[in-house]
């Protein structure tokens, strides 16, 4: 945009002889001339026009930076980096970050960024190459952190993502365990074309801070996100996907959904090489909710499931991840798409948002009535125990355990293949002797194998499942499990089974693990639960109180939410007790009767 009389009056480049340059407060007399001939209102109005031109570049620039959709654009800034690269992106790491916004990109992919931000595990679901993967990558390049992805099929083995030992006993390392290892985004593409065995890897990265790897347990890096990505959304085949397998209930808990379908102005961005010209998606619709507001939300979301007969959980996940969702900003519009619906038929989305818009207001009061009736009651309780005022959770949502808990070992196990009836004896005898309310866990010894074995069946099941191991006749569905798992030909080429294995193919479906008999893991009762389910949560709860005097029942709810916050799941009685008495704030304190 080069303008030579533009540039000549700007600079004061006219030729000037030496005599007619006089002294300051002086008129020369080449200015004169130059005036008397008009030259000088040439050069305003080149000036002027030089800068309208300016202003209207700059409006187009400001514009195109705004949408973040002009090529040229992330070209110039490209160009800007390319010069002492390592410098520039040392000092100025969001330029880095404003060029993989500025990219073309999918129009919920904001949502993807949300979801990350607030380490929510996301299911992104939508027709073949609708843009999935890669919306997965920029949303993780915006973020700064680096992406990695293995797809999902038949043949997918552990060894695939784990890593391996060689004859030599040197450990291969993965893509996965770096990610796991040392943070960043890692997407299982097409999951639901993958085997049960890969499912299990995941429902343990998403539940557990510890990884267990062939070379060593490997802690969970605190910047290490999840997504997962697929075709249907993990309900069975479908006419165009026919190949893909239901996924466990349990599986498909663990994430918020996110639609993905054919992006239009994408598409012709990249094929026509046209800007996007829309507005950004407004992740924050419906009004981004307080905290209080959405697990009302949640909780009649929940009774109307219950009513309608759908098939579908929304389980005490849905209301933590939407806290943290709504942290970043997202509304409630999308966090019920992502956290309620997940995919589901217009026509029972329909009738479910009804249902609970119905039952809203009693719901809200109800909430509201358990609030002044928890803060009545934690007053009432400070002057009776100074040990109850002691024992309160500190930091209930941002503590960690970590220096002081560490979770069972998932152990491995050797035995005979086929003879699994050693499993079912070993469960039988903890739970007769560990499950009473006699039992002082205070001389729990975790160095002994049964004791830990069945440590760690109750941490998977829970972990994996939601489902708590109470009853002996539960044990029959976990041996089970064990001698499929034994039976697989995979087992014959790594020769290693581990306790997760086996409580991952655990079909806990039957009536013995059903939520209406109070098996779900949970410490507070809706409205609607049935008696089995509250007779189950009171004495959940009074299991724990037997163990440790010193609390009540809101302590014990409490650190219930605590333990679900360090370690992404509900815990059962035994798992909850075991965490506490490694507690600094309640073990060795004064126990219960025993």
């Amino acid at each position: 945009m080069a303008n030579p009389e533009r540039e000549r009056a700007l600079t004061g480049s006219v030729e000037q002889p030496a005599a007619d340059t006089a002294g300051s407060g002086e008129i020369s007399l080449q200015s004169l001339s130059n005036l008397m001939s008009g030259k000088t209102l040439r050069d305003i109005k080149a000036v002027h026009q030089g800068v309208t031109a300016d202003l209207s570049e700059a409006r187009q620039v400001v514009e195109q930076l705004h949408q973040g959709t002009s090529e040229e654009v992330v070209n110039a800034l490209r160009t800007i980096l390319a010069l002492d690269r390592t410098t520039r992106q040392q000092e100025y790491p969001a330029l880095q970050q404003f060029v993989d916004r500025a990219k073309p990109s999918h129009y919920h992919t904001p949502l993807v960024r949300a979801a990350l931000q607030a380490d929510v595990p996301i299911w992104l679901h939508g027709e073949a190459g609708s843009g999935k993967s890669t919306a997965g990558e920029q949303a993780a390049n915006s973020l700064g952190l680096p992406f990695r992805s293995i797809s999902l099929g038949p043949t997918t083995s552990k060894s695939d993502l784990m890593g391996y030992r060689d004859a030599t006993g040197n450990y291969h390392s993965t893509a996965y365990r770096e990610v796991y290892e040392n943070g960043g985004v890692f997407m299982f593409d097409e999951i639901d074309n993958g085997s049960a065995s890969i499912l299990t890897i995941l429902n343990s990265a998403l539940a557990n801070g510890h990884g267990e790897f062939p070379d060593s347990r490997v802690p969970r890096h605190e910047t290490a996100r999840f997504i997962a990505s697929a075709n249907t959304i993990g309900r069975g085949a479908t006419s165009e996907y026919v190949g893909r397998a239901p996924i466990d209930a349990a599986t498909i808990d663990r994430f918020a959904f996110i639609p993905m379908d054919t992006d239009e102005y994408l598409e012709e961005a990249l094929i026509l090489g046209t800007e996007i010209n829309r507005s950004p998606l407004d992740i924050s619709a419906g009004e981004v909710p307080s905290p209080k507001e959405w697990l009302a939300t949640v909780r009649a979301h929940r009774q109307a499931l219950g009513e309608l007969g759908i098939r579908a959980i929304i389980s005490q996940r849905a209301s933590l991840y939407g806290v943290r969702l709504a942290e970043q900003g997202v509304g409630k519009d999308w966090l019920g798409q992502m956290l309620l619906y997940k995919g589901m038929k217009e026509h029972d989305r329909e009738k479910l948002a009804e249902n609970a818009k119905r039952l809203m207001p009693k719901v809200q009061e109800a909430l509201d009535y358990k609030t002044r009736e928890a803060t009545k009651g934690k007053e009432l309780d400070k002057p009776h125990s100074k040990s109850s005022r002691e024992s309160q959770p500190k930091d209930t949502e941002k503590r960690s355990d970590s220096e002081w808990f560490t979770p069972p070992e998932n152990k491995e196990i050797t035995v005979d293949r086929t003879n699994t009836r050693w499993l079912e004896s070993s469960l039988d005898r903890s739970i007769h002797r560990f499950l009473p309310d006699s039992y002082n866990f205070n001389k729990l010894d975790t160095s002994d194998y049964e004791t830990s074995l069945f440590a760690r069946v109750c941490w998977d099941l829970e972990s994996m499942h939601s489902r708590e191991l109470t009853d002996v006749l539960q044990t029959p569905t976990i041996s089970s499990a064990a001698g499929r798992v034994f039976r697989d030909p995979e087992i014959w080429t790594t020769k290693k089974i581990f306790v997760s294995d086996i409580v991952a193919a655990a079909n806990v479906e039957d009536r013995r693990w059903q939520r209406d008999r109070g098996c779900i893991t949970q410490w507070e009762t809706a409205d609607n639960d049935n008696d089995h389910i509250k007779t189950e949560v009171h004495d959940r709860i009074e299991f724990v109180k037997d163990h440790f005097s010193q609390l009540n029942d809101h302590d014990v709810q409490d650190y219930a939410k605590q333990f679900e916050a360090c370690h992404g799941f509900v815990p059962g009685r035994f798992t909850l007790c075991n965490w506490l008495r490694q507690h600094p704030d309640v073990g060795g304190k004064q126990q219960g009767k025993h």
